[in-house]
């Protein structure tokens, strides 16, 4: 792979499609070596030197094929040995726009790569090596935007496989998509830890298994925008641990409240008096903006207070 005679001095994303190569005689992709990995990249991040963002677009070959997943892991981290510090991973055949996914899921385990200011992965891949390398970029991440399916997907966000929780002491924007966790479900809570100390942007979406005010703790003066789901207002999250109460909570840009589901009807129908209304309240009073999606049900809360 040679472009001596082309670059392109001003683009700072460099977005990658990969789809599987063609098969030889034997039927079976032919080995990859690391150092293949590391003559293919070394030309692109020539090609692109101001580039600071890759966006990998995969293709999950099947588990017959002989090492992909060990190639996009040597892939990933040969990319992020100079300037590159923003990681977008998503698989090449999850389309929003149709709906299809791969029959494939990616596996990664993204060891090595350090200094990134920015983790974001599409569905389809599983979670768990994209909170441990947040664990270990916590220092530097400025933003995450990740999904979750299991506790231990939560817990090494936190703890990384240790005994001491992270700092995310630069990190300004956390959105968490909680997927396929059914409803009733409490994750253990965490005390002691504040991972979160700089949070101006908290965007949650899917699910809200959490039982404790870890995402709150010590960011009282530095949350601006919160997007919370109906669920957390319905447990009195925001009551029970005085979130909107903190030190620093003076004027909120927006908070915007998640659809209120059939489950959410339900759970609030099935419970004892819920402080909903004093929560709203709340809001309402240290935020410049308060959003809800379009709910009669909502509506007849809001008017009542």
């Amino acid at each position: 792979m040679r472009h001596e005679n082309i670059s392109f001095p001003t683009a700072n994303t460099l977005v990658l499609l990969l789809s599987k190569a063609a098969n030889d005689q034997t039927g079976m992709a032919p080995p990859i070596s690391k150092e293949d990995v590391a003559n293919f990249v070394r030309p692109l991040l020539q090609l692109t030197p101001a580039a600071t963002s890759v966006s990998l677009r995969l293709f999950a070959l099947s588990d017959t094929e002989p090492n992909y997943e060990q190639l996009y892991d040597a892939l990933v981290s040969e990319l992020h040995r100079g300037k590159i510090t923003c990681l977008d991973v998503r698989n090449k055949l999850d389309d929003p726009a149709t709906g299809s996914v791969s029959d494939f899921p990616l596996s990664l385990s993204l060891r090595g790569v350090s200094g990134l200011t920015s983790i974001s992965h599409g569905p389809d891949i599983p979670c768990a090596p994209f909170s441990r390398l947040a664990y270990l970029n916590a220092s530097t991440l400025k933003t995450l935007d990740i999904k979750l399916a299991e506790e231990s997907d939560w817990t090494d966000l936190i703890y990384g496989g240790s005994e001491v929780s992270a700092v995310y002491s630069s990190l300004e924007s956390l959105s968490l998509d909680i997927v396929n966790v059914p409803y009733p479900t409490n994750w253990a809570a965490i005390e002691g830890a504040k991972p979160f100390p700089k949070l101006s942007t908290l965007d949650l979406s899917g699910r809200y298994p959490f039982d404790d005010d870890l995402f709150f703790r010590g960011n009282g003066g530095t949350l601006q925008n919160l997007r919370i789901l109906f669920r957390a207002i319905a447990r009195n999250i925001l009551g029970r641990f005085s979130v909107l109460k903190r030190s620093g909570v003076t004027r909120m840009n927006q908070i915007h409240i998640g659809e209120v589901s059939i489950v959410d009807r339900v759970f609030v129908d099935g419970s004892a008096k819920l402080p909903i209304k004093q929560q709203i309240q709340r809001m309402v009073e240290v935020t410049a903006t308060l959003k809800q999606h379009h709910d009669t049900w909502f509506l007849d809360i809001l008017w009542s207070l």
